[in-house]
């Protein structure tokens, strides 16, 4: 007659006993983690916690870039100060501008 007693179990093992007679079997299984289960369960963790962190450093990035290219747009300020030192300079060289020369040169420089 086989019976099966289970005599201990802890997260990395289960212990059985098994009786025949007189006589007592142990047997020790590993966890389902430390299988090859386990590994698969560690490797679809590590890529999901992968994946997740990939998507945050992305948004990171992206609000990194919308700070970066408001920091660099000039202000109507700094555009404005732009726009009167072309004036005098093309006024300098005798040339005579025009709203649209300046708005072009002023451009090119951003």
């Amino acid at each position: 007659m086989n019976k099966a007693k289970l005599l201990s179990v802890t997260k990395t093992s289960v212990t059985k006993v098994w009786q025949r007679g007189q006589k007592m079997f142990y047997t020790e299984k590993k966890s389902v983690a430390e299988g090859t289960m386990g590994s698969r369960w560690k490797e679809r963790e590590s890529a999901q916690e992968s994946a997740y962190f990939n998507r945050e450093d992305e948004q990171a990035v992206q609000r990194l870039a919308a700070k970066l290219r408001q920091q660099i747009e000039p202000s109507e300020e700094i555009l404005a100060q732009q726009r009167r030192g072309v004036a005098e300079i093309l006024q300098k060289h005798g040339v005579q501008p025009n709203q649209s020369l300046i708005e072009d040169l002023v451009r090119f420089f951003h």
